[in-house]
């Protein structure tokens, strides 16, 4: 967004974004996570950019999309 939106800091409102199918740039969010999904690795496994991964440690790490509603933060 090219600036902090606090709004989003919770990731609960990340799920008031359209729905959208899996694809770079999209956000795979459900209550309480978010994350990027930068390249599709295989089924429903992304590569994925995580701002949250845990320990306030910012990653890309492989993960499935399994139980995440897809949103496009863009629309």
């Amino acid at each position: 967004f090219g600036r902090p939106v606090r709004e989003l800091y919770l990731a609960a409102n990340w799920l008031k974004f359209p729905r959208a199918a899996p694809a770079p740039g999209m956000a795979a969010a459900r209550p309480g996570h978010v994350f990027v999904l930068e390249q599709h690795v295989r089924d429903d496994v992304w590569l994925v950019y995580d701002a949250n991964s845990g320990g306030r440690q910012t990653m890309l790490h492989e993960r499935s999309v399994r139980g995440y509603a897809i949103v496009n933060p863009r629309a």
